[in-house]
């Protein structure tokens, strides 16, 4: 028998989520899965043309978008809804009117992924201006959390619990490739390629908050980095919103969006992946490519000028000096802008995630460009990374893959 499984991915924010969602969904078998979703307008770009029926939320229209899915579940008839993520559903509500008690409606089991093991956190998140949010506990009421993996720890399951790895470990990329991809695609050979993608929110989200100066600040040390590296670079970004670089040594080429298709191939062709946000879904897939990823972030608190001039954990360059005095305060991130390092960090305890990239500071512009060089080289600091990242691949295997993960489901909501 199908299961008909619904997915919704509301997220007025980002495209994470439905990628998410998205992949969950590509794994399972057709033949005993039929699945659907609903999805904001943002997301609309990643279904276009393929294979799975989806609704498009129309925003401010909060009536008009309980009536388009009523119909939507009477067609499909989902035996399950997964929400892509408890939390953005919240956030959606105003712009959609959809949220938690909508869905219940429909009197089907309701369950989430859960990417940030949020039961075996405090439920507080620490923002960039000092701000620490107590969220919801919703999420504990729902019987089931899908746990991807990474973030999460692959760990032992439970009823409540199923981890599996957010893409299929057996895809791993295997450097030989690449050069059939720079042929398809326009890249020299030799050409060193450094991707790195945005999100949409990480522009204008809190956009108005003077606190927020020094995410602004950020493509100012991206280019004080790269610019020292030594040799000339491309830097190829996907995002919206196009970063402001000036350096000549920098081929700067931006895609204000890529297809999931050309995405993996634009990152799996690159030398070297960069982020400022370690739960992006980008840096998973770096490291199921095997590109040498690095997260560029900041642990580090300065409140004023004396803070600058006091800082002790290394050395700030007169460039890192006359930017922290202009930010007025710089803060710690995971997620840059928004912060959440406190939060964020608690997950990247004792995971092995953390060993399949370079977590460097931001700050310590010397020794990220130090480490970017051996990443970029044939070198032995490349072949270990290359090498923790398939084993931590190889850990992955053995988790149950998505059509065991909903069967088990079914099991648990029958």
């Amino acid at each position: 028998m199908t299961i008909r499984v619904m997915f919704v991915a509301s997220s007025v924010f980002a495209l994470g989520e439905a990628i998410i969602a998205q992949s969950f969904a590509r794994r399972l078998d057709p033949a005993a899965f039929s699945c659907s979703f609903v999805i904001s307008q943002n997301a609309a770009r990643l279904f276009e043309g393929g294979d799975y029926p989806y609704l498009i939320l129309i925003g401010a229209q909060p009536l008009l978008n309980k009536v388009l899915l009523g119909e939507f579940v009477r067609v499909n008839q989902p035996d399950v809804i997964v929400l892509a993520d408890y939390y953005t559903l919240a956030h959606s509500r105003a712009c959609y009117g959809l949220d938690i008690e909508t869905l219940r409606q429909y009197e089907r089991p309701l369950i989430s992924f859960d990417i940030y093991e949020w039961e075996s956190s405090d439920f507080r998140v620490d923002f960039f201006d000092g701000r620490v949010k107590e969220m919801s506990r919703g999420i504990s009421e729902l019987p089931v959390h899908l746990r991807p993996c990474p973030l999460n720890r692959p760990g032992a399951g439970s009823e409540k619990y199923f981890p599996y790895s957010l893409f299929d470990p057996a895809a791993y990329r295997a450097p030989a490739p690449r050069r059939d991809l720079r042929a398809r695609h326009g890249f020299a050979q030799g050409e060193k390629v450094v991707f790195m993608a945005t999100a949409g929110w990480q522009s204008w989200l809190y956009q108005n908050n003077p606190d927020r100066r020094f995410g602004d600040c950020l493509p100012e040390l991206y280019q004080l980095i790269l610019d020292g590296l030594g040799c000339d670079l491309t830097l190829l970004h996907v995002g919206p919103e196009p970063l402001c670089f000036t350096s000549p040594r920098l081929n700067y080429r931006h895609l204000d969006f890529a297809s999931p298709a050309l995405f993996d191939d634009l990152l799996a062709l690159s030398d070297l992946c960069l982020t400022n946000n370690v739960i992006a879904t980008t840096l998973t897939k770096a490291v199921h490519f095997g590109v040498p990823a690095a997260m560029l972030g900041n642990s580090h608190s300065i409140e004023s000028a004396e803070g600058i001039e006091a800082f002790s954990a290394f050395t700030l360059s007169d460039e890192v000096r006359a930017l922290a005095r202009r930010a007025g305060r710089v803060f710690p991130y995971r997620m840059a802008p928004l912060g959440w390092h406190r939060f964020v960090s608690r997950l990247l305890r004792d995971n092995a995630y953390l060993e399949t990239f370079a977590d460097l500071e931001i700050l310590d512009v010397e020794g990220c460009r130090q480490t970017l060089v051996e990443l970029l080289a044939e070198s032995p600091a490349r072949q270990a990374m290359e090498t923790r990242q398939a084993g931590y691949l190889s850990g992955l295997k053995d988790l149950r893959a998505p059509g065991e993960v909903m069967r088990g489901v079914m099991e648990v909501c029958a």
